[in-house]
């Protein structure tokens, strides 16, 4: 049986399937996320490990030093490939320009460049972060054909990003100074805007972010260990939870410098949620206050058969920073891991108010390594 919506509802009631975009942002935020507001303790270990270079006698002090009023200009080697998959009722999957089966492999080398401002705090930095992605190539297959670029659809489009974002000096973001760090959907949802998901669909492998650890406030030596949890607000009482672990594991020479090599791991909880009690709650809003027993038959057999599923797995991602701590300065980072983000939908079709059902499911393994060009200190 149709469920007729009212026509004003329909914008309300019926998200797009290319709100998976949306979640794949999420999941790399998640991943890529260095720090933020929360917990942080460090530890030491009972021997020092062996170094390359001479080792630092005594703790020491280590900071980002950015200079305002500079340009670095950092080398990035990406190689990231992306499966997507998509099944169930042919129309709807038709109607939001999704594949059956997608793959696709972006790699090369490009630039990355920061613009280093004073922040609106002593000892922090707004960095204006922008990408040149012309020397990347693409290598796409959709439903087993060989697609150019201009043929991808829109979820897996890739153009130049350009992001500003605040550090302080420990390279942690201030909170609201990161684009999502406080709420990863953009307001989007407190708008009810939740159409406009797909706009963010191109920030999925934007490569526009700050790089290197978290450095901890107090002094250092090697071997020593130091933690940062990061919860970050879904819905309700939901959290999804980031920690980043690093360990400065040893000295190194590296092209004529003195580098400290921090090893730092990013664990990213699971999560999972369903969008079909917020879409309910919202409908429901716009019932009357005296709703005929067609609206109220209408309600629960939309909340009996709604289904707006998003699961993004739990995930690991490894980074090593060699950072210059005389200049304050990563000069090379390598970083890479993969997440999984699936999605289940049953939902009414915007014309016939038929009930449609599809899920899709991608994973995104990538790997980056960035290497300072250019800068005060090179």
């Amino acid at each position: 049986m149709p469920i007729h919506l009212p026509a004003d509802n329909l914008g309300v009631m019926m998200i797009r399937a290319r709100s998976i975009a949306m979640v794949g942002v999420l999941a790399l935020f998640l991943a890529a996320c260095g720090g933020g507001s929360g917990e942080s303790t460090t530890t030491s270990p009972t021997q020092p490990q062996t170094t390359t270079t001479a080792v630092p006698m005594e703790p020491v002090q280590v900071s980002y030093a950015l200079e305002a009023g500079q340009t670095y200009t950092f080398e990035l080697e990406m190689d990231q490939t992306i499966e997507f998959t998509s099944t169930g009722d042919s129309a709807a999957i038709e109607s939001e320009d999704l594949p059956g089966n997608m793959t696709m492999r972006v790699f090369g080398p490009t630039t990355v460049t920061y613009q280093v401002a004073d922040g609106p705090e002593p000892d922090t930095y707004e960095l204006t972060i922008t990408s040149d992605l012309s020397g990347l190539q693409f290598d796409a297959e959709v439903d087993g054909a060989p697609v150019e670029r201009d043929e991808l659809p829109e979820f897996a489009d890739l153009e130049p990003q350009a992001t500003t974002i605040v550090v302080d000096k420990q390279g942690k973001p201030l909170e609201g100074a990161v684009p999502g760090m406080d709420d990863p959907f953009g307001g989007l949802f407190g708008d009810f805007d939740l159409g406009a998901m797909g706009d963010m669909g191109s920030q999925s492998m934007n490569p526009t972010q700050f790089f290197g650890p978290a450095l901890p406030e107090e002094g250092i030596e090697i071997g020593d260990t130091w933690t940062e949890t990061t919860e970050i607000p879904l819905f309700g009482d939901d959290k999804a939870t980031t920690t980043v672990t690093s360990t400065f594991d040893r000295m190194e020479d590296l092209d004529g410098r003195d580098v400290m090599v921090i090893d730092t791991v990013v664990s990213s909880s699971e999560i999972e949620f369903d969008l079909a009690e917020l879409l309910l709650a919202l409908f429901e809003g716009f019932m009357p206050e005296d709703p005929s027993e067609e609206d109220l038959a209408m309600f629960e057999q939309l909340r009996d058969s709604m289904r707006f599923l998003f699961h993004v797995d739990a995930a690991e991602q490894e980074m090593t920073t060699w950072f210059d701590a005389e200049a304050g300065v990563a000069v090379r980072t390598e970083t890479g891991g993969s997440n999984r983000i699936r999605m289940d939908v049953n939902v009414p079709d915007e014309e016939t108010g038929e009930m449609v059902s599809f899920s899709m499911d991608m994973s995104i393994t990538q790997s980056m390594t960035f290497r300072l060009l250019e800068g005060p200190s090179t």
